[in-house]
């Protein structure tokens, strides 16, 4: 990130805190009251052990002051936060960390190879990078990478994934709180690079990622696929559960709000502007596309605008962000999203409990819900409507109809997902009304297709398909 670009991410920040009072009404986001946090490129990762005490690891600020002690405690809910660890030079690449019940255990994990632990709650750290073997030949020659993106944890047992560049994925486990390691290597045909792991008993449990089925290299952002990996026998083997090539990317963070119902965000690749998760109601055996929106609207911070975190406080309240400003809302369980004007470069989103939710971002976050006042608060909504659309599927004509609630601007088009070709249908200024298109579909290939209604606000989409 250049230097520019930091500082326009520092200005966008520091307006957001300047106009807090007013954010905090509409969404229940908050900053933290220590105003010591330094702003960073981003949070990468957040992890609470209880209601009040949490950890924070930082990517950095791009390189322009590095930071000596870059993982972050608080013991105060978010309030206020403080350096720990050990003095890392040049430390811009920590990714992820994770906690063991006992509180006291604890595992950081890196972008350049070096693993942490910690048995006193985060005051000491020993590196224990040569705990961990990787002898597997990268891409650039050099002899593995030891990089983890994702940690989780069941009972004694840490699980690691790493790392969404790499065109092989390596699934990292210890049994013994983190003193030994094994380390395997997934098929290629079935995933490249890893982001993401969860584990719902010490046998169970699924890894997120992407496929590079044409064998892009290192550092390659051309994910072809997105995958969700799983287990029943403790990494041993693993069965592809979803996988989608239209989108494209990686399938980046993943939650189980309980032990049925799942979400997880998808980092595009082949509409880098779209905001989808996919969600799973089955324990995480099938999987299903959410479409939130797009991020032409929102100010992106120099490193492009795609989505990565995802978080939901319950069944019904959730939240998608990225390297964009603000973050995406529903509370209506992904049926329809608002975007909110809040923060910026949103990673992990940390679910405590229904009450407590933390998100790493330019800094730390903190959501808690709007305690209601004497004034009853407007009802969330799509700002316009757009209807399923008729016939569906068809081999000629579908009609696209869609109301227009506020004045605004308008760009209604076709999209193909299996052809990436779009058809402009009307584009200008609308008026509120109620308004009927027809497209006709006679000479467009079968497959797979959105209509996208862009609009001021939060764009709409409806699927259909096109029969032969």
């Amino acid at each position: 990130m250049s230097h520019a670009h930091f500082k326009t991410l520092l200005i966008i920040v520091v307006l957001y805190l300047l106009c807090a009072q007013s954010v905090l009404a509409q969404s229940g986001w908050q900053y933290p009251t220590d105003i010591d946090l330094p702003l960073r490129l981003r949070y990468e990762d957040v992890y609470f052990t209880d209601t009040s005490t949490g950890y924070a690891v930082s990517l950095g600020d791009g390189g322009i002051n590095m930071i000596a002690k870059p993982i972050y405690k608080t013991n105060d809910a978010g309030a206020h936060w403080r350096q720990i660890g050990p003095a890392i030079n040049g430390s811009g690449s920590l990714r992820s960390i994770e906690f063991l019940n006992d509180k006291v255990t604890g595992i950081v994990g890196s972008l350049n190879g070096t693993i942490y632990r910690t048995t006193d709650s985060g005051y000491t750290w020993t590196d224990i990078s040569a705990a961990i073997t990787d002898t597997v030949t990268t891409d650039n020659g050099s002899v593995g990478t030891k990089n983890i993106c994702g940690l989780a944890h069941f009972g004694n047992n840490f699980y690691g994934v790493g790392w969404w560049g790499a065109s092989r994925g390596r699934f990292y486990k210890s049994t013994d709180k983190g003193v030994s390691w094994t380390t395997t290597y997934l098929d290629t045909n079935l995933v490249s690079g890893l982001v993401d792991v969860v584990f719902l008993s010490a046998d169970a449990g699924f890894i997120t990622g992407g496929h590079n089925k044409n064998g892009g290299g290192m550092f390659s952002s051309s994910s072809d696929e997105t995958v969700v990996l799983k287990t029943t026998d403790g990494g041993i083997s693993w069965t592809k559960v979803f996988s989608d090539a239209t989108i494209g990317g990686r399938i980046w963070k993943v939650q189980f709000i309980d032990r049925m119902n799942a979400v997880a965000s998808i980092e595009p690749y082949y509409y880098p502007d779209s905001v989808n998760m996919i969600r799973s109601y089955d324990g995480g055996d099938t999987w299903s596309i959410i479409h939130a929106g797009t991020v032409g609207g929102a100010a992106t911070t120099g490193l492009g605008n795609i989505t990565q975190g995802v978080g939901f406080a319950n069944q019904q309240i959730g939240w998608l962000g990225g390297y964009y400003t603000g973050v995406f809302q529903t509370t209506d369980g992904g049926a329809t999203w608002q975007h909110l004007n809040f923060g910026t470069t949103f990673n992990r989103i940390f679910v405590i409990d229904s009450q407590h939710v933390f998100a790493g971002g330019a800094i730390v976050y903190k959501w808690t819900p709007i305690v209601a006042s004497n004034v009853p608060a407007a009802p969330l909504r799509q700002p316009h409507i757009l209807y399923p659309i008729s016939p569906n599927p068809t081999k000629g004509k579908v009609k696209i109809e869609f109301d227009i609630l506020t004045e605004t601007n308008v760009l209604l088009q076709v999209a193909s997902v299996t052809q990436r070709k779009h058809s402009a249908i009307t584009s200008g200024r609308f008026k509120p009304g109620h308004y009927v298109y027809y497209w006709d579909s006679a000479n467009m290939p079968a497959g797979n297709y959105l209509v996208w209604l862009g609009t001021d606000e939060v764009p709409l989409t409806e699927q259909f398909v096109i029969e032969r």
